[in-house]
């Protein structure tokens, strides 16, 4: 019981983790904070970034409804496996946001530029609870709502 526990422990705040270095980058948190397009040139303060996570940074599984205000978001999907004497995890980031605010000053689309600033903070990184780094992957484009209001990877 004390394994499973200690698991149990560390995914939980490797959770977080995650939450936490979505929004304290800076970047990142203007681009969730901001709809317009050119939301890099907005300035943001300290009670706005740590309001990220819980409304536009989840550290799991989040879809929001379809009358939802338009703004972006980052959820999170975690998989632990243990086959072995090693402890596998599979995250999977779902970045999205409402299509009107898809375009962008910066010559790509809005979850793009999410994309490449989540792997600039996280790809090829380590945590104190694991044992390797984290490697990207894959991904693809997906419409997380049957109305295709919310689009993104």
């Amino acid at each position: 019981m004390s394994d499973f526990n200690d698991n149990f422990n560390s995914l939980s705040k490797d959770k977080i983790e995650f939450a936490k270095r979505i929004i304290n980058d800076e970047q990142l948190a203007k681009c969730l904070l901001s709809n317009e397009r050119n939301f890099l040139d907005i300035d943001i303060d300290e009670e706005n970034r740590d309001k990220l996570i819980w409304e536009q940074v989840f550290p799991y599984r989040f879809v929001p409804s379809v009358d939802q205000k338009a703004q972006s978001y980052i959820t999170m999907a975690f998989k632990y496996d243990r086959q072995s004497i090693w402890k596998l995890g599979t995250i999977t980031f779902y970045l999205f946001c409402h299509k009107n605010i898809v375009r962008t000053d910066y010559g790509v689309l809005r979850y793009d530029f999410m994309l490449q600033r989540l792997n600039e903070i996280v790809n090829n990184t380590r945590f104190d609870t694991w044992l390797g780094k984290v490697q990207l992957i894959d991904m693809d484009e997906i419409n997380i709502d049957d109305k295709g209001n919310f689009v993104g990877l």
